[in-house]
């Protein structure tokens, strides 16, 4: 017996060769649907070229936008069609996207997801071999964008991708950092007439990752996976210095802080959870919150690059390093705190001095700056026009 997806990936390579392509038609897909920079660039493109007509491919059957039209499932007829029969394909993921992409008449930018501290690809370890495919047709197939010539280096050796094909432009979701449409709707939304200082909380994801897959092993204690860190006394301290600390989980991880972690917080309101769906309601995207906040505390998460363009303090906790070198690799391997300009912490006294020091005396912020030009080449709002004049030019 056929199995039934083998005679979908010969029937869709069939059409997909065959269809003519429209020069004017782009669509687009992210993970998760409609998000990061394949949702910056459309934003930019909706704007500022209205000959384009854009198409969004979402994965998730239950996706509803009222603010999109021309919104269609991956794989729905009018969704295959709309892929089959655009010039350009924009994405940001190796999903299941990734598999659809037959014909090499489409111009297909892979903008990625952020450039990252820990290995993808080919210098991941314990890849499945069936992401590794995707990976390999992402770099055959695909244009690359990245923020700098050091990660055009790591990125095109990840992704096995052609170094000419990869461009050095920024990345449009960065756009947002200096967008201030939102602004009133954002501090009303934060309450940030009320507190002193903003510290964001941003983490790499640490539950399942791919079926049967951890990033890490070690079991749920508190947010920070400290085991001296004390609830109560950090609660305390938010409060006696009028600090608000955001916290906001990675997509992967937000049911787990649904089950496990938002009741811990109830009872205070110098702690507040932000999932991706508050931001969508009231359509405002977490980069647009950047300028507002003072320190970022992360891991081993690419959004701490991003926020470094406003070159304020970042505290980088590093008690799981072991695992994540174990179970996935960081880039550079030994030598990836070379990448990490900011204050490395790994348990919960060196957290709130780090705190302290960020807030009072921001003792990295030479470094920081002398660092800043290796992760990013542009520092504007201009990424996404630099990506769709190259994505004309090709």
């Amino acid at each position: 017996m056929i199995n039934p997806v083998y005679f979908f990936r010969i029937i869709s390579y069939i059409f997909d060769n065959i269809l003519i392509k429209d020069n004017n038609k782009i669509v687009f897909n992210s993970d998760p649907d409609v998000s990061d920079n394949s949702y910056a660039l459309y934003l930019y493109i909706k704007e500022n070229c209205p000959d384009l007509k854009c198409y969004w491919i979402v994965t998730n059957t239950n996706y509803e936008n009222s603010n999109l039209s021309n919104i269609y499932n991956l794989y729905s007829l009018m969704g295959l069609y709309n892929i089959f029969t655009a010039k350009y394909v924009v994405s940001n993921h190796c999903n299941d996207f990734v598999e659809v992409i037959n014909s090499k008449k489409h111009i297909w930018l892979n903008l990625w997801h952020g450039m990252s501290m820990k290995t993808l690809g080919y210098s991941e370890k314990h890849i499945p071999k069936k992401i590794l495919s995707r990976y390999k047709k992402l770099g055959q197939r695909a244009y690359q964008f990245v923020s700098s010539d050091l990660f055009r280096i790591i990125m095109t050796s990840c992704f096995g991708a052609e170094y000419n094909k990869c461009f050095v432009t920024g990345l449009p979701r960065n756009d947002k950092i200096f967008d201030l449409l939102n602004d009133e709707l954002i501090t009303k939304y934060l309450k940030i007439k009320e507190y002193e200082k903003v510290i964001l909380y941003a983490p790499t994801y640490k539950e399942m990752r791919r079926s049967k897959v951890r990033e890490v092993n070690k079991p749920f204690n508190n947010i920070f996976y400290m085991d001296d860190y004390d609830n109560e006394d950090f609660l305390k301290y938010l409060d006696k210095n009028k600090i608000l600390l955001i916290v906001k989980p990675h997509p992967f991880d937000e049911e787990f802080y649904k089950e496990h972690v938002q009741n811990l917080y109830k009872s205070t309101s110098n702690v507040k959870i932000i999932y991706n769906d508050d931001l969508n309601k009231l359509n405002i995207n977490l980069y647009e919150m950047f300028k507002y906040v003072d320190v970022m505390i992360s891991d081993f998460s690419s959004i701490t690059y991003d926020y470094l363009i406003l070159s304020k303090p970042v505290i980088f906790i590093n008690n799981l390093e072991d695992e994540y070198n174990k179970n996935r690799g960081l880039i550079l391997e030994d030598n990836y705190e070379l990448l990490m300009p900011g204050q490395k912490v790994s348990n919960f006294g060196q957290l709130c001095s780090a705190i302290e020091d960020a807030i009072i005396h921001d003792s990295w912020k030479e470094e920081r700056m002398a660092k800043l030009p290796l992760i990013h080449k542009y520092m504007d709002d201009k990424s996404s026009q630099r990506v769709y004049e190259i994505m004309k030019g090709l």
